[in-house]
């Protein structure tokens, strides 16, 4: 959705009552750039700090930065020996640790890890493996899941997974023993880890066609069968998991179409539906707990099921002005499933389309209701949701539980002003 913006690209805004905000990610000091032009890929636990790649290819910023409220941002990298960072691909959640693709002149593939105290640096790869690339770090940064190429006795390539342990080196992620032939390509690049570090979900291609497995140090690996009106040979990558791995999310193909899916361990695979009036697309990313998925454009939880970024920030934050913003692609959520970023298409009066990255933050009490249209117009989920938790806080809620208890009219004033608080605009 497009919208209109006050300044010559993003500006901070907050909704005092409901604590929305919508945070641009500035250029670092120093850097002169008509704008900023970057893409969030990865957030931490509360929020306050955003990873991602920097697309102002051929100027003086390139590679990717690190950003932390109230600090401002900074460039990740250079590192020893000409290596730089080519992507960011995950942060830990306690904010310690970015991870990512690097590169070793001339054309060596490496995986990386960066801190504010030490810098840059390689991960070592162990003898066995050619190149390589970080996918994911556990919550304390403690835990890497790294993607390799290996290759065997007989020169033939393939692809691996290892985790490389703070402490104990390389511990190789096995999926050979699964109960049917592997092909020589080894696991598939869409690949995840929890937050704990102790699971690794995936897909690997067999003779049987593709196979989605869940692998721990303990049990190895298991293949995951499909449900949910999901064949497992149609799972193609996870791309996250919760903080316990008993979630997990990710893409599978239906009729051609990528499409989203949630796992769980109790129920199997299930497809993310869509929305009145938006398509669910591609699982990205999760909350710890799993209860909130974002894909690109669209947010999901079990409460409300599918709603537009665009939607809700259209409500959450009016702008008027001379630049024009799409805030339609998300990346990534925070652990706590309250803050979000990714990159906004931005167009000037001179229709220079840039991106920029920012973070929005929902509070859950806004986040739980229903802001699809018709704008203004309260659905049953809005005030089902609303009364619940005037229920759980009001003074004379118990009152208001009692079965033949009834609702003054200064409950019901109450109630009308506590949801317009959390909801303003509507």
């Amino acid at each position: 959705m497009i919208r209109t913006l006050a300044l010559a690209g993003l500006a901070l805004t907050q909704n005092a009552a409901a604590q929305n905000l919508l945070v641009p990610i500035p250029a670092p000091d120093g850097v002169d750039v008509p704008r900023f032009r970057a893409a969030g890929t990865a957030i931490n636990a509360d929020g306050s700090a955003v990873t991602g790649d920097i697309a102002n290819r051929g100027g003086p910023t390139t590679g990717s930065f690190f950003w932390r409220r109230g600090d401002g941002t900074r460039i990740i990298g250079p590192g020893p020996f000409g290596l730089e960072i080519t992507a960011a691909t995950d942060l830990a959640a306690d904010g310690s640790v970015v991870v990512g693709r690097g590169l070793l002149p001339p054309d060596l593939h490496v995986p990386v890890r960066w801190t504010e105290a030490g810098g840059l640096e390689d991960i070592p790869l162990p003898p066995i493996a050619l190149d390589g690339a970080a996918l994911n770090v556990n919550a304390n940064g403690s835990v890497t899941l790294i993607l390799v190429t290996v290759e065997d006795d007989q020169l033939v390539q393939s692809d691996a997974l290892l985790l490389h342990i703070e402490g104990r080196g390389f511990l190789r992620v096995e999926v050979e023993d699964l109960g049917r032939p592997v092909v020589d390509t080894g696991p598939r690049p869409g690949a995840t880890l929890s937050g704990d570090g102790r699971t690794v979900f995936g897909v690997i291609e067999t003779t049987e066609g593709f196979a989605p497995f869940r692998w721990t140090e303990k049990s190895g690996a298991e293949v995951l069968e499909g449900s949910g009106g999901i064949d497992a040979p149609s799972v193609r990558e996870f791309n996250a998991a919760s903080a316990d791995g008993s979630v997990a999310v990710g893409v599978f193909w239906d009729g051609g179409l990528r499409r989203g899916f949630r796992w769980t361990e109790s129920g199997g695979f299930e497809p993310l539906p869509d929305g009145p009036f938006d398509r669910f697309g591609e699982a990205i990313d999760c909350s710890a707990d799993g209860e909130v998925v974002v894909s690109g454009g669209s947010l999901w939880t079990p409460v409300d099921g599918t709603r537009s970024f665009a939607r809700l920030a259209d409500r959450l934050f009016p702008f008027t002005g001379d630049v024009e913003i799409d805030t339609g692609d998300m990346r990534a959520v925070s652990a706590d499933g309250r803050t979000f970023t990714g990159h906004a298409f931005v167009r000037d009066n001179v229709n220079d389309i840039t991106t920029e990255a920012f973070a929005m933050t929902l509070e859950r009490a806004c986040s739980d209701a229903d802001f699809e249209f018709p704008r203004g117009v309260l659905s049953h989920r809005d005030v089902t949701t609303f009364v619940e938790r005037y229920l759980g806080s009001s003074p004379t809620a118990a009152r208001l539980a009692e079965p033949f208890g009834s609702a003054t009219s200064a409950d019901i004033d109450r109630f009308v002003d506590l949801f317009f608080e959390g909801c303003p605009g509507l």
